[in-house]
């Protein structure tokens, strides 16, 4: 799934360890190398409890890291040893040690002359030229990774990760049957990270952009920015993704595999692709549904063109749709055993796709404009998909305890106090700007977030007091006061209009 290593040679290297054949000035880099492998490697495997993984895993880093000198003299193995590390601190929570991993692996590259195509060019043998095309892209890839996870920028920026050629289709022994498809699908995730990266580069980072009304928003994402006429649009991002899935192969594509289909690695790494893309999108269309809540259309002034209301309205709408899709994809596709890698990514990318998809909905249930165009029912339904599968991978720790916990406390918290927290704010803006028989852009928006106050009218589910969940395990209930929970959010300042929780990280939201 993630071609740095060459196999043959890695699996010939590791044979000298044993023989006492290995060059002295490689051993140290390589036994850095190999227990990294074994560290992430442990961390999927179904053959151990949860807990015993992360034993052995956590056993495998610290030898890795303590084999890991980055003051020596750079080499590939220590590029690669940075890229496996840091995918390992993806899986354990790690968010430091990961951020400064994966930044260091993009230096060591540049350091080795990874990053310009000469590099790789002058490289009479091909299948070394290979991977070190493999591995610079790979560090790229990660790199775009810590950087939408994390909400930072990005290390390399696009002209230095587009300098260096994708690897070729060529079938390569190292990476046995299947290789070119492999590499295909390697090189579609590279492209699809491009445009990740416009996404990142186009909102800054993935966050709440903070805009005074709908038209501010429109023209931020929607008008090209004469300052910087390389910034793209949020039209020409979305017809890039959209070519980019057109453009993948018939067996890379999802949609070919139902649930009942053959396990293969064909079928997890075209679902792989479509998690990803899903997730892209998200983050490209997530600040309209922020900018939707936080300002109401009906509080649009007077010289607001209605059709870019409407154009803001219906990304957030497709933002909320994108969400059900990706939970859905992972419903699909995922094992009856979440300890089982399956045919969806690892345990801990599904965490944070099912985490973030699920405070888009949780955020929807807040618009009335929102609700209006989807089905409220539907949204439930697939917020609860979410928290039920999100509880399954509580097997692997306990901060994915605390983002059920968290998103529970969202669910039913959030919406009571961001009525009362409008109808406030509504009544101070009565009480100093009104007019005698003129009504206030608040009062329409008061109206509406009674509409939202809320999913009782429609389903019967009341998310402003604690809901009958059944499908929580025991030690949700048992182990957490919601009412103290969520009176200490309030204690603590918080603003029910401040969306951040709707864009912070699940490590933040989590410790």
């Amino acid at each position: 799934m993630f071609p740095i290593l060459d196999r043959e040679k890695t699996q010939e290297q590791y044979a000298c360890l044993w023989t006492g054949e290995c060059e002295p000035s490689e051993q140290t880099p390589f036994l850095c190398l190999v227990n990294a492998i074994f560290a992430l490697s442990s961390q999927l495997n179904p053959a151990v409890s949860p807990h015993e993984r992360s034993r052995l895993a956590t056993q495998y880093y610290s030898r890795a890291m303590d084999q890991l000198d980055i003051w020596g003299m750079a080499s590939l193995h220590t590029v690669q040893s940075l890229v496996l590390l840091a995918m390992y601190c993806q899986s354990s929570n790690e968010t430091h040690q990961c951020w400064i991993l994966a930044g260091m692996s993009i230096r060591v590259s540049q350091a080795l002359g990874l990053h310009l195509p000469g590099a790789s060019e002058r490289v009479r043998d091909a299948r070394t030229r290979e991977l070190l095309r493999r591995v610079w892209h790979g560090c790229v890839q990660l790199d775009r990774t810590v950087s939408m996870t994390y909400g930072r920028p990005c290390a390399a920026g696009e002209r230095m990760a587009v300098a260096v050629p994708l690897p070729s289709y060529e079938p390569d022994d190292e990476l046995g049957a299947g290789s070119a498809m492999t590499l295909q699908h390697f090189n579609l995730f590279t492209r699809l990270f491009r445009n990740l990266h416009e996404v990142l580069y186009s909102l800054g980072a993935p966050g709440v952009i903070q805009v005074q009304s709908l038209d501010e928003l429109y023209d931020r994402y929607f008008r090209h920015c004469p300052t910087d006429p390389n910034k793209p649009s949020v039209i020409d991002i979305e017809g890039g993704l959209q070519r980019w899935h057109d453009g993948i192969p018939i067996g890379l594509r999802a949609n070919q595999y139902q649930s009942t289909s053959e396990m293969s690695t064909l079928r997890r790494q075209a679902v792989i692709l479509e998690q990803n893309y899903l997730h892209v999108r998200l983050l490209l269309l997530r600040p309209f549904l922020s900018a939707i809540i936080a300002l109401d259309p009906h509080e649009h002034s007077s010289g607001t063109a209605p059709l870019s209301v409407a154009i803001s309205l219906q990304c957030a709408v497709t933002c909320v749709r994108v969400a059900q899709d990706s939970i859905g994809l992972i419903n699909r596709h995922r094992p009856q055993d979440v300890r089982s890698t399956g045919s969806t990514a690892t345990w801990w990318f599904n965490v944070l796709f099912i985490y973030t998809a699920a405070t888009v909905l949780n955020a929807s249930l807040l618009s009335p404009p929102i609700i209006g165009e989807l089905s409220e029912a539907s949204i439930l339904e697939s917020w609860q998909l979410a928290l039920a599968m999100l509880e399954e991978y509580t097997v692997f720790g306990e901060h994915i305890k605390r983002l059920v916990m968290t998103l529970r406390v969202l669910f039913d918290a959030v919406p009571k106090q961001y009525s009362q927290h409008r109808r406030l704010r509504t009544q101070r803006e009565q009480g100093s700007n009104s007019r005698p028989n003129q009504p206030t852009h608040a009062s329409g928006s008061d109206a509406g977030v009674q509409q939202v106050g809320l999913q009782d009218q429609v389903s019967g589910v009341q998310p402003t007091t604690s809901i009958s969940m059944p499908f929580l395990a025991p030690w949700v209930e048992q182990a957490f006061d919601w009412t103290q929970q969520t009176d200490s959010l309030w204690d603590m300042g918080f603003d029910p209009l401040d969306l951040a929780w709707l864009t912070s990280l699940p490590t933040d939201l989590a410790m």
